[in-house]
C-alpha cells in the first residue's frame, strides 16, 4: 500500500493537492468543508423533499414546495443544494467515468445524513435507478449503481436490482419539473421477481 502511494499517489478532485495526507479522491481540508456545507443545509433541509427550507418554517409535512403534493415516496434525503462544489462533482462522476466518485459520494452521504439513515427500517433495500443500454454503453457503466453499492457498503444494507428500463428517455438537463416527469413517465418496470410489495426503497 505504502508503496503503491508512491508511486501512484492520490490528488484532491477539488484542490488538486498531492500529499502523503491525500488518502483517496479528497484531501481532508476539502472533506471536512463539504461535510460541514452538508452540515448546514441539512439543520433547515425539508424532511420531505429535501430541498432547502427556511429555518423558522414548520415543514413537517412539507415545505412551501412540496406540502400538498404527491411526490410517489416517503420522504428523501440530499447531501447538499445541486450547486457549486457537489454539483461539480456529481456531473464529474456522471459524465467522466470516475467510478472512484461513487463510494466517495455515498461515505459522505451516510456521514452527513448518519441520523435519516439511521431512522430506515431494518429490512429496506437499496435500489438503484436502471440505466438505458444504449447510454450504458456511452458512459461505460451506472453511476446510480455504484453510488447505491457504496451506500450500501456503508449502511450495511442489501442492494436489489429491483428495476429494469424499458423507456430510453430524451437528456433532461434543460426541461423543468414537469416536463422530466412527462419524460420519465412509463421509463421504468419492477422486475417479475422483485417482490416489492410492502417493501421500503432506498
Amino acid at each position: 500500500r505504502i508503496v503503491n502511494d508512491l508511486i501512484f499517489p492520490w490528488s484532491c478532485v477539488l484542490c488538486e493537492a498531492e500529499s502523503q495526507n491525500v488518502d483517496g479522491p479528497l484531501c481532508p481540508s476539502c472533506r471536512t468543508t463539504l461535510l460541514d456545507e452538508a452540515a448546514r443545509t441539512g439543520a433547515s433541509a425539508c424532511p420531505r423533499c429535501a430541498l432547502p427550507a427556511s429555518p423558522y418554517a414548520d415543514a413537517v409535512r412539507g415545505c412551501a414546495w412540496c406540502k400538498g403534493k404527491s411526490l410517489g415516496f416517503d420522504a428523501a434525503i440530499a447531501l447538499a443544494p445541486y450547486d457549486g462544489t457537489i454539483r461539480d462533482l456529481c456531473l464529474r462522476f456522471k459524465h467522466e467515468r470516475d467510478a472512484c466518485l461513487g463510494p466517495l459520494l455515498a461515505g459522505l452521504l451516510a456521514e452527513a445524513r448518519r441520523d435519516e439513515l439511521a431512522r430506515a427500517v431494518h429490512d429496506a433495500w437499496i435500489v438503484p435507478v436502471p440505466m438505458h443500454w444504449r447510454r450504458w454503453l456511452q458512459r461505460g457503466y451506472n453511476q446510480a449503481d455504484a453510488l447505491a453499492r457504496g451506500l450500501a457498503a456503508e449502511v450495511d444494507r442489501p442492494v436489489h436490482v429491483a428495476l429494469r428500463r424499458i423507456k430510453a428517455a430524451e437528456h433532461l438537463v434543460s426541461k423543468n419539473a414537469a416536463e422530466r416527469t412527462k419524460a420519465m413517465r412509463g421509463a421504468f418496470q419492477a422486475k417479475a421477481r422483485a417482490d416489492l410489495k410492502g417493501r421500503t426503497i432506498g
